[in-house]
């Protein structure tokens, strides 16, 4: 029983990477919902049991002190305070400490994955313990390939989801598995590397060129330019290191010939990554990258505005709107990311934030030295590299963030040296007598798991009553309002603009409906009162995060002008349209709405005028 607690929290740690396998169909945005909830619980339950070993075993204590003294630890522990911290102080805190159903983020899952990354360190303290993580993550990484072959061949069963076109595998997203399968790539490397076993060797051998295809099929074009560059910078800190160990022994044309066949390798590494990024954009890399640049351009300027602590996690939608290009419009139109890692910190807080992020990487690179010199240290210089590269263009969630943490306590268990397994047996049975202040602590500890299973509870709970209300038929308006009004009456610190936006789509679609099946049903004050009285009920007016509720408010009541007519609507259209036109003047949606509304009218005055600003905005669109 002494080390019950102890390895238990070792299991529930390891467990808690068996989010990377959940696709819950069940609920709303099925590959992020589950797995972040998941990853919660087991991350909770596991800190319950190493603190409740903390309690009768306080001499264990000296183990995680030394490991949260390395550089890393106290980068990673720094990073969490000042992104929870900006994201009190942002101009949402509510929703940057919870986030949302979608991304499932902000500074309440970022305290989650610190926690990851502490019982990590704390309970994986020997080399024995690391080989049994890594073996588990590569089998269930099976699985994550699995998913993805059968996406690339179109053979995938009916509960896949999924395309043939950029497979995702269980991740959701092409992106996300690229950048997760380069560090696959490194676990198999390490595994190779400590097994004597030809056996084992060739299966690794097979499991490598499987994951090669599946990474090739993901077609990701951060992580193609990543595993590129890295490879370059890796073979050229490698030529020093095989002149002076191998090459100095070798004649001097077998030292021409080992010397071009790099420079070919090189070669072919960086045309190669060049032409399949190339081929992946149609040919044309900085057309591709044109959305790219026009959110960084409107992040840039979100900065000036709130450069030292930021706008708060989760709240780039506000800064993107507010800034917002117009050569976005009629391609990709509403972003929540700045699609760049470090331009992600600096809107979420500051340069303050994104000062503690880049000392994760400079505390990394600062204890390299522990590292012997040698093909381990250039790998290790390089993951970080690759890690950054791939950064650059897309942004930071649940299976880069665990797999980074993950790399990171793995290269802290390296730098602060194993355990051996006999010092460690011994330090864990040392018995301490219980006393009543440990008792009490136990208690609270339960109390915490206690308060963080009644959040997890309300969150899921609230995302079922959301899939449970998205559904219309127009013979059940009354149950389907009623599922709604359920739904939104329920107590969750997630959720509630989701399920606003679902419900303004919900009653357009409702409005549309029945225009088209009885056109004389929206004319029914009866009818019309009932939709957009519940609309105006939950709306609420505010444009934290970002604008887009609005405009779908906004949309609601044009559908109830085109429908009825009554010019009632349309005031409240063109109200809602100039509001978000002050909020974003560059915003073509608000243009169109009010341009609509003009037409309608007869009103050449504001049509007029509404043109000229398109013109100016972007000529190549007409009203």
């Amino acid at each position: 029983m002494n080390t019950f607690f102890i390895r238990a929290a070792r299991i529930f740690t390891g467990a808690a990477l068996l989010s990377f396998l959940l696709v819950t169909r069940g609920l709303y945005f099925p590959f992020i919902t589950g797995k972040a909830l998941y990853f919660r619980s087991m991350v909770e339950i596991a800190l319950f049991c190493l603190l409740s070993y903390l309690i009768y075993n306080p001499g264990y204590w000296t183990v995680i002190k030394e490991r949260l003294r390395h550089p890393v630890s106290i980068a990673v522990l720094a990073y969490a305070f000042f992104y929870v911290l900006t994201s009190l102080t942002g101009i949402n805190p509510g929703f940057s400490f919870w986030s949302n159903f979608e991304r499932a983020e902000g500074g309440f899952q970022i305290i989650h994955y610190v926690t990851f990354y502490v019982l990590l360190i704390s309970t994986y303290t020997t080399k024995q313990h690391w080989k049994w993580l890594i073996s588990f993550l590569l089998i269930e990484t099976l699985y994550v390939m699995l998913y993805a072959t059968a996406q690339a061949f179109g053979i995938a069963p009916s509960f896949f989801i999924g395309s043939a076109s950029q497979v995702a595998g269980t991740l959701g997203n092409a992106s996300y598995l690229g950048g997760y399968m380069i560090f696959i790539f490194f676990y198999l490397y390490w595994m190779s590397q400590n097994t004597k076993s030809v056996k084992t060797w060739t299966m690794l051998a097979w499991y490598t060129l499987w994951a090669i295809f599946v990474f090739y099929r993901s077609k990701t074009t951060a992580a193609l330019g990543a595993v590129g560059i890295g490879g370059v910078v890796g073979l050229l800190l490698l030529i020093p290191h095989l002149h002076l160990y191998y090459f100095e022994k070798l004649n001097k044309k077998a030292k021409t010939f080992f010397y071009a066949f790099l420079v070919l390798l090189i070669s072919f590494i960086t045309f190669g990554s060049l032409f399949l990024v190339s081929a992946e954009k149609g040919g044309n890399i900085l057309e591709a990258f044109n959305t790219r640049f026009w959110t960084w351009g409107s992040a840039y300027q979100g900065f000036l505005e709130r450069p030292l602590l930021g706008y708060g996690a989760e709240s780039f939608p506000s800064v993107f709107d507010m800034y917002y290009n117009p050569n976005h419009f009629g391609r990709e139109s509403w972003f929540d990311r700045a699609h760049n890692i470090f331009i992600d910190e600096l809107m979420n807080g500051g340069i303050l934030l994104l000062l503690a992020y880049i000392g994760i990487f400079i505390a990394y690179y600062m204890s390299l030295k522990k590292i012997p010199s040698g093909i381990w240290r250039i790998i290790f210089l390089i993951m970080p590299l690759m890690f950054i590269i791939q950064g650059l263009t897309i942004f930071a969630i649940l299976p880069t963030y665990l797999m980074l943490f993950l790399f990171l306590a793995f290269y802290t268990a390296n730098t602060a040296g194993f355990l051996e397994e006999t010092a460690l047996s011994k330090l864990m049975t040392q018995r301490k007598q219980l006393t009543f202040t440990r008792a009490g602590g136990q208690a609270v500890i339960v109390l915490l798991l206690l308060t963080g299973f009644g959040l997890t509870y309300t969150i899921y709970r609230k995302n079922v009553l959301l899939i449970t209300s998205a559904v219309y038929n127009a013979k059940n308006l009354d149950q389907a309002l009623n599922d709604y009004e359920k739904a939104l009456q329920y107590k969750s610190v997630v959720g509630q603009s989701e399920l606003e936006s679902s419900l303004f789509l919900f009653l357009q679609n409702a409005i549309q409906m029945a225009q088209k099946e009885n056109p004389a049903l929206p004319r029914d004050p009866n009818f019309m009162n009932r939709v957009l009285g519940m609309a105006d009920k939950w709306y609420e007016p505010t444009i934290y995060p970002g604008i887009k509720n609005h405009y779908i408010y906004n949309l609601l009541y044009m559908a109830a002008f085109e429908a009825t007519k009554n010019p009632q609507y349309s005031e409240k259209a063109k109200a809602l349209a100039k509001t978000g036109e002050d909020y974003s003047p560059t915003r073509i949606e608000f243009i169109q709405i009010q341009a609509r509304i003009a037409m309608e009218e007869g009103d050449q005055k504001e049509l007029g005028r509404l043109r000229s600003k398109l013109q100016l905005l972007r000529p190549d669109l007409s009203i």
